[in-house]
């Protein structure tokens, strides 16, 4: 994990009008930067970047975010590899994080964690429907075990 002090450093450092501008062109509007939107294909000056904020927004497509979660909204970035890409274009060297193997199970796991709960720990029971056990005797088959 990167730390949060090494975040802010890259975040102060980083110039997010430089970085939108290595994508599409952006004139000064006032106290912002103004162009066509990179993430929807705008043709508009509707793409907004304030420098002051460190943020862009898209006033069509309703993108928005800061300087990391451009490169992840523009290139399929996660947010290691955004890190990375920032921290490159202003010279940080962002040490080298252990991943973790992502679990192809962990909703399901989620999901398990989060059932309802009885105040005694127990898991819920839900009745089951007497018709919605007899149907498949109805039609002839077997009734399997629903519950």
């Amino acid at each position: 994990m990167v730390s949060d002090e090494l975040l802010e450093e890259i975040r102060a450092q980083a110039d997010l009008t430089q970085i939108v501008g290595e994508y599409v062109q952006l004139r000064r509007s006032g106290r912002t930067y103004r162009g066509p939107c990179p993430l929807h294909g705008g043709e508009g000056p509707n793409f907004s970047v304030d420098p002051e904020r460190g943020i862009f927004k898209c006033f069509v497509c309703g993108e928005g975010g800061d300087v990391f979660s451009f490169p992840m909204k523009l290139l399929g970035l996660d947010f290691i590899e955004a890190v990375k890409f920032v921290a490159e274009r202003v010279g940080v060297v962002v040490p080298e994080v252990e991943r973790e193997e992502e679990d192809p199970y962990r909703d399901i796991r989620e999901a398990v964690a989060l059932r309802p709960l009885r105040g005694n720990g127990a898991p819920l029971r839900f009745r089951v429907c007497p018709r919605l056990v007899a149907w498949p005797a109805r039609r002839g088959r077997r009734p399997r075990y629903l519950g």
